[in-house]
């Protein structure tokens, strides 16, 4: 059956123009609609048009009105609790991988089955992306793999004492592909890019001085339509990137905790706090002519179609550019 998604989102939001939070109406679903679990860490939508949610306790599946639960089975066919999920990319039109805390599993949309695959050792996996040539990339707590589909081959990539041409770091939080082909990496202690030539990789890191990222913590990268990136930290706000002829240039542009980033297709950037600090609006067309304009939008305890929760953790958009914010508590 082909789901009909609705215009019902996570938390959905009414576009308007910039003139305050109350032009932002949001939809919220929580555990009372049915969701496994309150802390929503991924979404993915499938061919048919679901929305599959990946939560701090199993998988979702929203079909516009209700929500289906699968958890992973353990040897005595056993449901398990508490699988937290980080990514969803898809293989093929028929299965998804799951990257998860105990592991990278295969989800079978037709038996409705989770199965553990091998091609990663069965430690945390936390994010995941294909790149232009068709090879998944996996980051991990342990090194970040390449991997071919086609033959299986994989690469695992991780930091070597004394070679700064291998990553800065093996805890990998993040990993972003831009239109240009290149593959960024967001860990624990800096930023680096892929140079797929010598197979290797150039890293940043925070350093005193001008045009220095402003944290190590990477949690985030988006790109714009005008293909200039932004980087997210943990604890050290926002940082807008110029990246050109190899070199890279970063401006801090926000405090806070920057947990997920999305540029839609109106000039506009989206920035989600971590730390209850809610979402910021920023107007790029404004922004690129030196002017400060941004809306922040936040919960309001008396406007049920205020934002739900102020620590936001992941943005989704989906085919119909609705726009799907993913929090912590709500």
């Amino acid at each position: 059956m082909r789901a009909r998604i609705l215009f019902f989102v996570f938390l959905f939001i009414s576009f308007h123009a910039f003139s305050g939070s109350g032009d932002f109406r949001f939809k919220r679903i929580t555990n009372s609609d049915g969701l496994s679990n309150s802390w929503v860490r991924c979404a993915y939508q499938d061919d048919f048009g679901y929305i599959w949610f990946g939560t701090d306790d199993g998988l979702n599946r929203f079909d516009g009105r209700n929500i289906k639960v699968f958890r992973p089975l353990n040897a005595d066919k056993i449901e398990m609790g508490n699988v937290s999920i980080n990514s969803i990319i898809r293989i093929d039109t028929e299965n998804i991988w799951l990257c998860t805390e105990i592991g990278l599993y295969r989800f079978n949309f037709k038996d409705e089955a989770f199965l553990n695959d091998s091609i990663i050792p069965p430690h945390p996996v936390l994010s995941a992306v294909r790149d232009m040539d068709g090879n998944i990339w996996f980051g991990t707590n342990g090194g970040l793999y390449k991997m071919n589909p086609g033959n299986k081959q994989k690469t695992l990539y991780q930091n070597v004492l004394g070679d700064n041409k291998s990553l800065s770091d093996n805890y990998i939080n993040t990993i972003k592909t831009d239109t240009k082909g290149n593959i960024w990496i967001g860990t624990k202690k800096g930023l680096n890019l892929y140079v797929k030539e010598s197979d290797s990789f150039k890293s940043y890191i925070h350093q005193p001085g001008r045009n220095s990222l402003s944290g190590n913590d990477i949690t985030c990268i988006e790109e714009d339509s005008m293909n200039r990136l932004w980087v997210g930290t943990a604890l050290d706000g926002l940082n807008a990137v110029r990246y050109k002829n190899g070199e890279a240039n970063f401006k801090k542009i926000l405090n806070g905790s920057v947990y997920t980033l999305l540029a839609d297709n109106t000039q506009t950037l989206w920035v989600g706090f971590g730390d209850g600090g809610g979402i910021d609006i920023l107007d790029l067309k404004k922004f690129d002519k030196g002017e400060d304009s941004y809306v922040h939008l936040n919960n309001d305890p008396l406007d049920k179609y205020s934002l739900g929760d102020n620590s936001v953790f992941k943005f989704f958009r989906d085919r119909n550019n609705d726009l799907w914010v993913l929090t912590f508590g709500a």
